[in-house]
């Protein structure tokens, strides 16, 4: 190790720490395992940085090496050829997924890339078209590290002291945003004209922890791309010669792109050698006179080397033997099968990620700056397994050739490593924390010995009232879900996925919104300080509140720390005794409180029904208020906006409209023109943050101002939550955020087919809203229901009266633009075997 501290430079290596994160000194291998200087074995679980696919020292390989030495190592391809290139460039022509091929070779991915970016560049410059000159790449890309592949990418890796190198490109979000194909689809749409080429990793971004996307919506942006005229360069430099469990994820995806890059598994592991693959029409675009300007003015000294083609040409023909392919698909049913069992529920493991035989297993420390990925790696190596992570993604990257017996050491050797390293930081985070979180807990018991005979009187009216809720099977208490987004581990139950949340478009988890609040935290602490009207008013709060107005169309807004806060304040600045407020049956209960506290006359109509309102108003002289949800939350159906409207401007009523679940619509619009409104929404459900905001024409939200008083007596709505608000509301109104709403509308239309499918008969209005209810009737079936759920890793909830009307207890079941399409169908196979009869009504 000294020896090697003194000469070499590692890269992606802190040097002055190489020593003391005890690397591995190789000196030789066998089949799949290294072995050490000091004869340690290490299973290879990530095949040499992914380049070794079927392990080390295979002798048809070792063979290959061997019978090229004896004709020549290396000649130059520039101007020139060589016998075994040709062999390798017609073996590689028989099987990529480029129409009529020709390859250009290089030394590593980067520099494939390179090439790649290079030739799309020049491709239109040589027809006259010079303006297409961007290009269209992804969030958590990573694409290399030299100046061309580090500006496709998305950065990382602590690569920003380059960035004033890269060049710009246009970026839509990666394969962790839901809605990446949406936003890529928009940005192909409106800029196509200017674009050079779409660049993309198929089906799996490698480098940035193994994000996994869905193979059809990976076709959907391609084909898009193609039928615009752009160029499509499919990077898989990692991703190809099986590790996907084809021999190219372009295949499983069902794409043929222009530009295909080849590295890492090219050779098998055995030599540097990577090659660009180009369509024809591509290709034939650089043709022209000797020496002309349409010549590609690119190639590398040992671009084509003779050696790495002979090992290069051995290796396809092996991995294209059937049962290769076969194997893996094996493999990575077990290996699957495996996490599932030993690693995917521990308490340290946020998501396992994976396709085929490439797998990420994130952790989720419980503070900042444990180094959990590596201290696991490092774990795993002493029990010996080499494995490199990717922050605090631990990645397994296991040879193709992996026999059953190893992939079981593989896992066993992680979940050992896992429970060496992460049990006691989590057992001393708990302790920090205390038990809070019991499913059942039972508040302390008060009686006459905790407040004594003073206090005894109160104390068993608390005590009755308690008993009662318990006898009706009422009592309730919250719950821990140690969560980032939808995924988390749900006290007393393990790792589930929650369906259950109101942050619909998922974007209390987006790195800017983060950001944004992290900034704001920096700048002015955690809290306010003071109310409004006092000294709680920062900058961002005014900033947030113009910014709101602009987005509701309207004069003004007032931001609350609670869309609760919202409504009281609203209705009661609104109300006096001389006025009638009309409110829904099913409206939310702050629109409920707030109608108690106005001091107005309050009328409660049935739901919907707007014969009943229109008689409430007629018979009413003075000032009239309706107030009305959007979409009302236990039900999930829409309330009739411009009927309301109508009404309202007929009889010269004042409308409230509370627009907190109204994600998807519906829009008031043109149905408030002409009618005095107020809107109310929060901060939350639309943007991820917390509060709650008030818009309308500026007289009446001055007048909120002075007279709301869960507005004037209540600290601000801390700046961070603000500020985070705000950076949501940039992504919204956002190319992203476009993408984001269909996501959510497509899974929710996922759900509502599936589930009547199922055969359960859902009103026509259940899907407009991502708020689902499955109603059961019964509160102990949609109790037993939800616990079942759960038990399968679905957090699902039961609602039940006082919450909703007797014998309508539900599942009340809310989307995310962060579920994935499988998770919803994970749902609806839980709940097919779950529900009596199967759903089938």
């Amino acid at each position: 190790m000294a020896r090697d501290q003194a000469v070499v430079w590692h890269g992606f290596t802190q040097m002055a720490c190489f020593a003391e994160n005890a690397p591995v000194i190789v000196e030789r291998a066998e089949g799949r395992h290294l072995v050490d200087v000091a004869g340690r074995r290490y299973f290879d679980g990530i095949s040499s940085l992914w380049v070794t696919t079927l392990g080390h020292r295979v002798p048809a390989l070792d063979a290959a090496v061997r019978e090229q030495l004896d004709k020549v190592a290396h000649s130059t391809l520039l101007g020139n050829g060589n016998r075994v290139v040709v062999e390798l460039a017609e073996a590689l022509a028989e099987v990529v997924p480029v129409e009529r091929p020709h390859v250009l070779f290089a030394s590593d991915g980067a520099s494939a890339v390179e090439q790649a970016l290079k030739i799309c560049f020049q491709f239109w410059a040589n027809q006259g078209a010079g303006e297409r000159n961007l290009f269209l790449c992804l969030g958590a890309a990573y694409h290399g590290d030299s100046v061309g592949s580090l500006s496709l990418g998305a950065g990382g890796f602590e690569t920003a002291v380059f960035d004033p190198l890269r060049f710009p490109v246009l970026r839509t979000p990666g394969y962790d945003h839901p809605g990446w194909a949406e936003a890529a689809l928009a940005v192909l749409d409106a800029q196509h004209e200017r674009l050079a080429a779409l660049v993309l990793e198929p089906l799996v971004q490698g480098a940035s922890g193994m994000l996994v996307a869905e193979p059809e919506d990976v076709a959907r942006v391609v084909r898009a791309a193609q039928e615009r005229g752009v160029l499509v360069v499919a990077d898989e430099v990692a991703t190809g010669f099986g590790r996907t469990g084809a021999l190219f994820a372009s295949e499983v995806c069902g794409i043929r792109p222009e530009v295909l890059c080849l590295g890492k598994g090219l050779t098998g592991g055995y030599l540097p050698m990577s090659a660009t693959v180009c369509a024809e029409r591509v290709y034939e675009a650089f043709l022209g006179e000797d020496l002309g300007p349409r010549t590609l003015a690119h190639g590398h000294s040992f671009g084509g080397n003779a050696l790495a083609a002979a090992v290069a040409l051995a290796h396809l023909r092996l991995v294209r033997q059937p049962w290769v392919l076969a194997g893996v698909a094996a493999l990575a049913e077990q290996l699957a099968d495996l996490l599932a069992r030993r690693v995917a529920k521990h308490p340290a493991v946020r998501e396992v990620r994976q396709r085929g035989l490439m797998t990420g297993v994130e952790l989720v420390p419980p503070r900042p700056g444990l180094r959990w990925g590596r201290r696991v790696c490092a774990a795993a190596v002493r029990r010996g397994v080499l494995l490199r992570p990717l922050g605090d993604v631990i990645v397994l990257m296991p040879p193709l050739t992996t026999t059953a017996a190893e992939a079981e050491e593989l896992v066993e050797v992680l979940a050992g490593a896992l429970a060496e390293v992460c049990e006691p930081d989590l057992a001393a985070a708990s302790a920090s924390l205390g038990e809070a979180g019991s499913t059942q807990a039972a508040p302390v018991p008060l009686g006459p010995r905790a407040w004594g005979p003073a206090g005894a009187r109160w104390a068993d009216r608390l005590a009755a009232r308690r008993e009662a809720l318990v006898a009706a099977g009422r009592w309730r208490a919250p719950r821990v879900f140690d969560a980032f987004g939808v995924r988390g581990r749900l006290a007393g139950r393990g790792r589930v996925v929650s369906f259950a949340g109101n942050d619909y478009l998922g974007l209390s988890t987006h790195p800017a919104v983060r950001a944004a609040a992290s900034a704001a935290l920096a700048r002015w602490g955690s809290g306010a300080g003071a109310s409004r009207l006092v000294t709680g008013t920062r900058p961002v709060h005014e900033a947030l509140e113009e910014a709101l107005a602009r987005w509701a169309g309207e004069e003004d807004t007032v931001v609350f720390p609670s869309g609760f806060a919202a409504n009281l304040a609203v209705l009661g600045a609104l109300g006096g005794e001389d006025v009638l407020i009309c409110s829904d049956e099913r409206n939310h209960a702050s629109i409920v409180d707030g109608c108690r506290l106005s001091r107005a006359q309050v009328a409660v109509y049935p739901h919907g029904d707007l014969e009943a309102l229109e008689a409430r108003l007629g018979g009413h002289g003075g000032p009239a208020v309706v107030v009305s949800d959007t979409v009302f939350s236990m039900d999930g159906d829409w309330a009739p906006v411009e009927d309301l409207a109508e009404c309202c401007r007929r009889h010269g009523a004042l409308l409230v409209l509370d627009e907190a679940h109204g994600v998807l619509g519906p829009d008031p619009g043109a149905a408030l023109e002409g009618v005095a409104h107020a809107r109310v929404g929060t901060l939350s459900k639309h943007l991820g943050s917390q509060g709650g905001f008030v818009a309308g024409s500026r007289p009446l939200v001055d007048l909120v101002r002075n007279l709301g008083r869960s507005w004037i007596f209540t600290t601000a709505l801390s700046p961070a939550d603000a500020a985070a608000a705000l950076a949501a509301l940039e992504v919204l109104g956002s190319a992203e955020g476009q993408a984001r709403r269909a996501a959510l509308a497509e899974r929710t239309g996922q759900l509502v087919a599936g589930l009547r499918a199922l055969g359960l008969e859902l009103p026509a209005a259940v899907g407009r809203s991502p708020i689902v209810p499955v109603v059961l009737g019964e509160e102990r079936a949609a109790l037993a229901v939800a616990e079942d759920l759960e038990a399968r890793g679905f957090l699902v909830p039961a609602i039940r009266p006082p919450t909703v009307p007797p014998g309508t207890s539900r599942l009340r079941v809310t989307l995310s633009a962060e579920h994935r399409p499988e998770e919803v169908e994970g749902l609806l196979g839980a709940l097919a075997a779950v529900l009596p009869g199967g759903g089938r009504a």
